[in-house]
C-alpha cells in the first residue's frame, strides 16, 4: 500500500496575519503544533497543549470512516493488543498525564511500525522550497488510519483562526469550543517560547494591542456576533492599509 501526500500547505492570509501581527512565525507555530500531537492523548483529557492539538484532529476531520489500513489477521490481533495496552495505560492513575503520554508513545511507535508496512511515508513536509516541517509518528499514524493527510490537517486548522472572529467572541463573551484558538492563545502568552519578544515589546505591537482593547468600547452597541466580526474585519482592513509594514 502506498500513502501519498500530494496536497500543498496553503497558509491563509487571515492565519498569517493572526501570527505575524503578534510576532509569531507561521513555520514555528506549525512545527510546534505538529510536535504536540500525541496519539495517546485521544484517550484522556488534561487541558494541556498536547491535549488541545490532538483533539483538534477530530475537530477538523470532515467525517469518520472505517480504518484506512488493511492488516492481516495476525497484525490485526497485535494492533488490537497494543490499543488495549494504551487504553489501560491511559486510565492508570499511578502515572501522571505526562508519564502516560511518554509511556504511550512507545506503544504508538509500535502501532505506527505495524500499520505503515508497505507504505511510503515521508517524515517531513515543505511549506516552501526552503522551509520544512518535521513530522512525528503520532501524527503520521493518525493520518494513516483516517486517510486525512498531514497537509489536509494543517490546512484545516489554519482555517480555524481569524483575528476578527476570535476578538469578537472574546469581547462578547460568546466563545465556542475551538482548540486551535486555545493553542494560539497559549503561544501568544509565551508557551513554546516562539514569539518574537522584541517585536511584542515594540511600539507598533503595543499600539496594536491598545487599539484592540478599545474595540469593545467602540462597538459596544453591537451585541450580535456576526455583525461584530464584520466590524472587526473592517477595522483590521483599515489598520493594515495604514501600516507599511506588519512585522
Amino acid at each position: 500500500m502506498e500513502n501519498k501526500q500530494p496536497e500543498a500547505i496553503v497558509v491563509p492570509k487571515s492565519f498569517r496575519l493572526a501570527c505575524q501581527l503578534f510576532g509569531i512565525a507561521v513555520p514555528d507555530f506549525l512545527q510546534l503544533y505538529v510536535n504536540h500531537f500525541s496519539y495517546m492523548d485521544q484517550y484522556f483529557h488534561d487541558n494541556s497543549v498536547y491535549d488541545l492539538v490532538t483533539k483538534s484532529f477530530d475537530y477538523v476531520l470532515p467525517e469518520k470512516d472505517d480504518l484506512n489500513v488493511e492488516l492481516n489477521e495476525m497484525d490485526r490481533a497485535r494492533g488490537a493488543k497494543l490499543v488495549q495496552q494504551q487504553i489501560k495505560l491511559s486510565i492508570n492513575r499511578n502515572y501522571s498525564y505526562g508519564q502516560r503520554r511518554n509511556k504511550g508513545k512507545l506503544l504508538t511507535n509500535q502501532l505506527f511500525d505495524l500499520c505503515s508496512k508497505g507504505c511510503e511515508l515521508k517524515n517531513v513536509i515543505y511549506l516552501d522550497e526552503e522551509t520544512k516541517i518535521s513530522l512525528n509518528k503520532d501524527l503520521l499514524l493518525m493520518s494513516l488510519l483516517t486517510g486525512f493527510s498531514v497537509p489536509q490537517f494543517l490546512n484545516s486548522i489554519m482555517q480555524c483562526l481569524t483575528l476578527p472572529d476570535y476578538l469578537a467572541r472574546m469581547h462578547l463573551d460568546k466563545g465556542i469550543y475551538n482548540p486551535v484558538v486555545a493553542v494560539y492563545i497559549r503561544v501568544f502568552d509565551g508557551f513554546g517560547n516562539i514569539c518574537d519578544k522584541e517585536y511584542q515589546e515594540s511600539k507598533a505591537c503595543r499600539e496594536l494591542i491598545m487599539e484592540i482593547q478599545e474595540l469593545n468600547k467602540r462597538y459596544f452597541f453591537c451585541q450580535d456576533v456576526e455583525q461584530r466580526i464584520s466590524f472587526y474585519q473592517e477595522w483590521l482592513d483599515n489598520y493594515l492599509e495604514n501600516k507599511i509594514s506588519i512585522y
